[in-house]
């Protein structure tokens, strides 16, 4: 599994991909070139001017995603100009912003829902990317949610092959402990056999500056440990495996996350008993790195996972204010309109070793 759900980053990633995918080849080609500012092949000059952009396409691909990037940016920098006019900068002045951009295919863009909520593959990939930039965990949901709103509030139907459309959008929590501003420039490619495909070739340009306050409150908390040490004797052969949860939900995820590690370690609270390496979080997806007993393979440990993902997630989904054993729950999570999901569990490396005798390191 890579990064991205649901985007193809990279001038030559995404541009073999537009190639592979291409229903219409000559049609493709000639809307990359348009937008590269080149003029595109007439019917006079037809299957020889289509041979010749085919023959420069990933050049000229590069070059539409580099003016993608720039209108991007312009519209980034854009709204994080008119956002410093209302917002109090007193609280931002030693913070240097975090800038990133991302510039590739959406594999299957959409416009918003009727009640404005996003393409939930897109929200997803937005907050992972913003976890990348510092955003604060319980933060992104609705930063993702919102910025989304703004950047993707597009009607699908007019989109004219080769017509760059920009948009911006600024979103401040509210607590005002951070600021994101984001632009996106992007542009139809007719990819289908029919005008029913619809994909974008994309630019979002990112913005993130941490308060003052933020930075000093996330230095006092310092980093949280969740390594378990080893309790295996020495010699012993176990499997260890990475995998990737998507919980769906960047606010599920949040809450979740540690309970996934609690109900995976703890054996005397009647868990799986594992071993826990690594745990990271990143939007609504976590990768986690566990090792198991003597009795356990690949095939155990990512059932334990999949058991344990939807445990943790009932124990929320019961009626507000009780759980399972008649207790009061925490504060019901904001899901911001994005609908929950059975957490997928996607293993991406299993590996058999010998657990070494630590002992003799000393």
């Amino acid at each position: 599994m890579g990064f991205w759900n649901t985007l193809v980053e990279g001038a030559k990633e995404a541009g073999g991909w537009v190639l592979d995918h291409a229903g219409d080849v000559a049609q493709v080609v000639g809307t990359v070139a348009k937008v590269a500012g080149l003029l595109i092949f007439s019917e006079e000059n037809g299957d020889a001017g289509h041979q010749n952009h085919l023959e420069d396409f990933y050049r000229n691909f590069k070059t539409a995603s580099e003016k993608l990037e720039e209108e991007a940016k312009t519209a980034a920098l854009s709204a994080h100009s008119r956002s410093a006019n209302v917002t109090d900068t007193s609280d931002f002045s030693d913070t240097t912003p975090v800038l990133d951009s991302v510039t590739g295919v959406w594999k299957a863009p959409a416009p918003l829902q009727e009640k404005g909520q996003p393409s939930v593959p897109m929200y997803q990939d937005l907050a992972k990317w913003f976890a990348t930039l510092g955003v604060p965990a319980g933060a992104i949901d609705e930063a993702a949610t919102a910025i989304a709103r703004g950047i993707f509030a597009v009607n699908m139907d007019p989109l004219v092959n080769g017509q760059v459309h920009s948009a911006s959008c600024h979103y401040t929590p509210p607590d005002g402990s951070f600021t994101l501003d984001c632009g996106h420039a992007f542009y139809h490619l007719p990819l289908g056999a029919t005008s029913q495909d619809k994909y974008w070739h994309s630019s979002i340009y990112a913005i993130f500056r941490p308060s003052n306050t933020h930075l000093e409150a996330k230095r006092m908390k310092g980093a949280v440990p969740t390594t378990v040490l080893n309790k295996l004797k020495p010699g012993s052969p176990v499997w260890i495996v990475n995998a990737i949860i998507n919980w769906g939900n960047a606010s599920v995820a949040t809450a979740l996350h540690d309970k996934l590690i609690q109900a995976l370690i703890g054996a005397d609270a009647g868990g799986d008993g594992l071993n826990v390496f690594s745990s990271n979080l990143l939007g609504a997806s976590q990768s986690i790195q566990i090792q198991g007993s003597l009795k356990d393979n690949p095939s155990t440990l990512h059932q334990s996972l999949i058991s344990s993902a939807a445990k943790v997630l009932s124990a929320m989904l019961v009626p507000p204010g009780v759980d399972h054993t008649g207790g009061v729950l925490d504060t019901p999570i904001p899901c911001h309109g994005i609908p929950l999901m059975v957490p997928e569990v996607n293993v991406t490396e299993s590996q058999l070793v010998c657990m070494p005798d630590l002992a003799k390191r000393m």
